[in-house]
């Protein structure tokens, strides 16, 4: 446990908080985890203490060195007020989230989230270096949409490095600390001086150097070249001089496109006027597919449609091909079919559209409904999966929804299951509920911690360790006299639609399908998709869900994907130490994450509140033994 000399004493009230312990000590302030009394929740509670401006006296009270002090010291706690309110404003998946502002004992104490996770800076100490671009993507890519955010609220945080940026949950990075932030401000102002060598730019170092969001650019720059090469780069004040930095497009480094490097290259450039001058332009030279990270929320539509594949067009003008391997992989999984009758409908539209009014009443009785804002007719073929038949403006798409699939077999706990082809296996429908998982500790009195937020009896259990999935799916087993256990990640593949993959480990087929999603090939997942962080607007749930509050898949089985991250039996690599997860989770909000393809993995003893199961039992018709 981390200690200073200048931190109040475990147990010291505040509030309705009681603060436990130090989490950490810069200069300019104290943070500690502290307990709310109130809500039951663990939070973070910075504490503002300057160095060389104030002291502790006595009792916890805090105040100026001298006299001469007082003035500034009364500046520093306006402005730590002011920042605590513009952060407080921030609802955004990777900058904590600022809950209360408190003045007590002569200073000010900022309550926000606290989150579990391992720095950025112990995870680069502990691998070396990052592999390739895709992992730095899904490290940079989120940073950058929550700066964006804080410059676009006028604010520079000015303390970028390895050490202020939290893994939640291993995978979610949040900026931390914005205690050295401050108010961008017109001309030529001059800022305090703070630095952080290797991170900070050259203007950090003037006093009269102009900042502003090229400042942070460099610094999140010089974050990613430290990823990529395993080194800090060097002070820039030493580059004005004599600058042998070797740009990391010319280091040749596999698993990185030129033009990724270049975008960091650019970002690191000495002289402030040869950076990107905002976020959304170095954004754009990355070259990475434009991404609606946080779209216009749109109604609700009626009819819960679940995959919607485009029907192939050949000969389109205009229209570039998809590769070979694309229009291969998306056969395969979806062979989408459109029968003479929705035709025939689509060109009655075109034809008469004054029939839409009638249309409308018929959306109304439920045979007609309405879809992305344009109609959609609800036919139910035999066995026909989803697909999208694309028309003019009064007719915007045609889904045609397979019939629903009932569950072939229920066991004891009420869980049911589905068969899914080419497995041999009965897939449960949902992900394993709070109340099977709650069968399993009740009668085995295994350990089971409860998440920070309420839930229901039907939503998924979480906080469930790999090895305790492992051994929920014996005890039933055994309870049942019938074999239960968890779909391998090649399983789990077949479940999600996925066509043939190629590698020999999860982790060589890790993103291996671009742009072939679970509710079909468009970036972010329609409205009612499923259970996903907030900022896609793709939902309204919070946290965790009821399980089968979304549409099915083509096989009947709800959740596939988001809801909770699911455990699969494999190792992710051949080094076996971590175990596969997939389907994406309630804070999920990539493109990258949200692939059918992707895997993501945690160790085998490791519990988190978006982490579940679903079990899986041999299908008895089908001959699996």
């Amino acid at each position: 446990m981390e200690t200073h000399q200048l931190a109040l004493p475990s147990g010291f009230r505040l509030a309705n908080y009681e603060l436990t312990r130090v989490l950490g000590k810069g200069g300019f302030g104290i943070t500690y985890l502290g307990e709310d009394s109130h809500l039951g929740r663990r939070v973070a509670v910075k504490e503002l203490l300057p160095d060389g401006i104030v002291a502790r006296i006595k009792e916890g009270q805090v105040a100026a060195q001298s006299e001469e002090l007082t003035s500034n010291w009364e500046w520093a706690k306006e402005r730590f007020m002011e920042e605590a309110r513009v952060l407080a404003s921030f609802k955004h998946p990777n900058i904590v989230e600022v809950h209360q502002l408190i003045e007590a004992n002569g200073t000010v104490y900022m309550v926000m989230d606290y989150i579990e996770g391992e720095s950025y800076e112990a995870r680069l100490r502990r691998i070396g270096r990052e592999a390739d671009e895709h992992s730095m993507r899904l490290i940079l890519e989120p940073l950058l949409a929550g700066l964006e955010e804080v410059h676009a609220a006028g604010l520079l945080h000015r303390d970028i490095k390895p050490d202020n940026i939290l893994l939640r949950r291993g995978i979610q990075p949040i900026l931390l600390d914005f205690g050295s932030a401050r108010k961008l401000l017109e001309g030529t102002t001059p800022m305090t001086s703070l630095v952080t060598h290797g991170y900070s730019p050259i203007e950090q170092y003037q006093v009269k150097g102009k900042q502003g969001p090229w400042t942070d650019i460099y610094a999140l720059g010089a974050v990613a070249a430290r990823a990529i090469t395993g080194e800090k780069p060097p002070m820039s004040a030493d580059r004005m001089s004599d600058d042998d930095f070797v740009w990391l497009s010319y280091r040749g480094l596999d698993g990185f496109r030129p033009l990724f490097m270049q975008a960091i290259d650019w970002a690191l450039r000495v002289k402030p006027k040869d950076r990107p001058q905002n976020i959304s332009e170095w954004r754009a030279s990355f070259g990475w597919t434009p991404r609606a990270s946080f779209p216009v929320r749109r109604p609700a539509p009626v009819l819960r449609v679940k995959q919607v594949v485009p029907v192939e067009a050949p000969g389109n003008p205009g229209e570039t091909p998809k590769p070979p391997e694309e229009q291969a992989a998306a056969k395969t999984t979806h062979s989408p079919i459109v029968t003479v009758p929705e035709l025939r409908v689509l060109k009655t539209v075109r034809k008469f559209p004054f029939i839409v009014p009638v249309l409308l009443f018929l959306a109304a009785s439920g045979l007609l409904t309405v879809v992305g804002g344009g109609l959609a007719l609800l036919m139910r073929p035999s066995q026909a999966p989803p697909a999208l038949v694309s028309a003019d403006s009064t007719l915007a798409a045609a889904a045609i929804r397979p019939p629903h699939k009932p569950a072939v077999f229920e066991n004891s706990l009420g869980m049911k299951f589905v068969p899914v082809p080419g497995t041999g296996l009965l897939f449960s429908i949902w992900d394993t509920r709070v109340q099977d998982y709650r069968a399993f500790v009740q009668a085995t009195g295994r350990k089971w911690t409860k998440p920070s937020f309420a839930q229901e009896v039907n939503h998924p259990a979480v906080n469930v360790t790999w090895e305790d999935a492992k051994a929920f799916c014996q005890w039933l087993s055994a309870k049942e006299g019938r074999e239960y256990r968890l779909p391998t990640d090649a399983e789990w593949s077949l479940a999600v639609g996925l066509p043939p993959e190629t590698g020999s480990t999860p982790k060589e087929k890790d993103g291996n399908f671009k742009r072939n999603y679970p509710w079909g090939d468009t970036w972010p997942p329609p409205r009612g998709a499923g259970n996903y962080n907030r900022t896609l607007m793709a939902d309204d749930y919070e946290k965790t869900s009821p399980v089968g509050a979304f549409p099915e898949n083509i096989y009947g089985l709800y959740d596939i994907s988001g809801n909770v991250w699911q455990w699969c039996e494999d190792w992710y690599d051949s080094f076996q130490r971590r175990r596969v997860l997939r389907g994406g989770a309630w804070n999920s909000c990539t493109q990258d994450i949200l692939l059918s393809s992707f895997r993501y993995y945690s160790f085998p003893n490791d519990e988190y509140d978006n982490i579940g199961f679903r079990c899986v039992t041999p299908d008895k018709k089908a001959g699996a033994k």
